[in-house]
């Protein structure tokens, strides 16, 4: 059995702390939009400001039981992005390499008021459904948990995932295997979350199992040369030691510790390997992308001078700048249009248009290319606005806050013992609420319906089982 500790009166003086650093974001952003005032480096103050409130209040929170809450996640991820990012951008002039992301002066002052705003706005209507009381079972109170044998029905199901991931590497040509082969990594997931909650229990076999597990994964985001499927397993597996250690040291260090591997390790090893003139995303083999990678370090070695520029992977506000001054322009994006059609399963619609092309299409734009290989991510604030402007702002971030606010008080309710098929899309959940430089559609539409199918799923599951025993 596990033991999970959830202190109400610590999480709401956390998500009050939230509130009020978000407020005093937004104040200061009307003060600096009204009074126009252009310093860049007195702008970089409230987003500085705000990162640094959100760190701590993210270490709050784990330390209260919300370890895996969808709003921690979202509080730390636009802590990230919308306030380490943006100072990043007004303090250091040359952080981007190319000369037209370079910030000007006055440039912060819609993109700190569109960011302060929405955050305000999620957290209020997160706490519609969070009201002022998330343990059922008492402050302080420790409820119990038997996941041992759920971990052991899912280790046949991750290894077939996982041998899947290599063979169609480095994707699946059909569309619908492409899409079942996301969903099972759902089930790696929620593998590698129960395995850190149950670390300190797990007998050494089972040990050696997830750490294979977990370097399988991260191996295969290495050839992938994708940051996030390199990082995503590490924080899946570290959320869930949370959830159980909520020692400062055990939250604080590992948490500055991704930080900085992800900024200044993950970011320049990938620009290095899609730069390669042999990088092609669609045909290249595992050998392929191991001599991509191997003469990508061969490079870094010969040029090995330290640069603060991979910190410009964290700030999207050039590219917020640029939306903002698209719809102010009378040149609204298109994004959302059809926005529906991430409701249809691909399963049912093969031939359903793909919601994440606008990445690609906005890279081309903006650096006015073709046929690019990367894409761009807009953040969820920017795109709303590019859309609908204040209005679309509005919509977006009440929706999200009434997803994030219902999915948070999903997860306290699963950790009293109650609905514990939510586990299954525990770390999918936050990473969703994370993720704030996504697109709206693919993330907050069928993204969110995805794991509500999934969750049904192992829920009815779950009754049949039970039926049976």
């Amino acid at each position: 059995m596990l033991a999970i500790t959830v202190s109400n009166r610590k999480w709401q003086s956390a998500y009050w702390s939230a509130i009020i650093l978000a407020l005093a974001f937004v104040i200061f952003s009307a003060i600096m939009h009204v009074g126009v005032i252009q310093s860049n480096k007195l702008s970089a103050l409230g987003p500085g400001i705000y990162f640094t409130g959100a760190l701590i209040i993210f270490v709050m929170m784990v330390r209260s039981g919300g370890a895996l809450a969808p709003i921690s996640w979202y509080i730390l991820g636009t802590g990230i992005f919308f306030g380490l990012g943006s100072a990043l951008w007004a303090l250091v002039p040359e952080l981007h390499s190319r000369r037209a992301l370079y910030v000007r002066p006055g440039d912060l002052l819609n993109v700190n008021l569109l960011n302060s705003s929405s955050i305000l706005i999620v957290l209020l209507s997160a706490k519609i459904f969070l009201g002022n009381k998330i343990s059922q079972v008492g402050q302080g109170a420790r409820s119990q948990i038997n996941l041992k044998s759920i971990y052991y029905m899912l280790i046949p199901v991750v290894i077939l995932s996982v041998m899947a991931d290599y063979y169609f590497f480095p994707a699946a040509e059909d569309l619908i295997v492409r899409s079942m082969q996301s969903k099972m990594r759902l089930i790696i997931s929620m593998y590698l979350l129960i395995s850190g909650m149950l670390w300190s229990q797990l007998r050494k076999q089972w040990k050696i199992l997830s750490i294979l597990v977990l370097f399988a994964i991260v191996f295969r985001g290495v050839l992938a040369l994708s940051k996030a499927e390199m990082l995503t397993p590490v924080l899946c597996f570290l959320a869930g030691y949370w959830a159980i250690n909520h020692s400062l040291k055990a939250v604080a260090l590992p948490l500055l510790a991704a930080v900085v591997v992800f900024a200044f390790v993950l970011v320049p090893f990938v620009k290095q390997g899609r730069m390669n003139a042999g990088y092609d995303a669609a045909s290249n083999s595992v050998i392929d992308r191991i001599d991509i990678i191997s003469s990508g370090t061969k490079t870094k070695t010969r040029n090995s001078a330290p640069s603060v520029r991979p910190l410009s992977r964290l700030s999207h506000s050039p590219y917020q700048r640029y939306l903002i001054n698209e719809y102010d322009e009378t040149r609204p994006g298109e994004s959302l249009s059809d926005f529906w059609v991430a409701l249809v399963p691909r399963i049912f619609w093969s031939d359903k248009p793909v919601v994440t092309r606008f990445g690609r299409e906005l890279h081309e734009q903006f650096n006015r290319v073709r046929n690019a290989r990367s894409a761009l991510a807009p953040t969820y604030s920017a795109e709303a606005y590019w859309n609908y402007g204040a209005v679309g702002v509005l919509i977006v971030s009440v929706l999200m806050g009434l997803q994030f606010g219902w999915l948070t008080k999903c997860w306290f309710y699963a950790v009293q013992g109650h609905g514990k098929a939510y586990l299954a899309i525990a770390f999918p959940a936050v990473f969703l609420a994370f993720n704030v430089e996504a697109w709206i559609a693919a993330s907050y539409v069928g993204g969110f319906v995805t794991l509500l199918i999934i969750w049904l799923i192992v829920w009815l599951s779950s009754l049949v089982v039970g039926t049976r025993k």
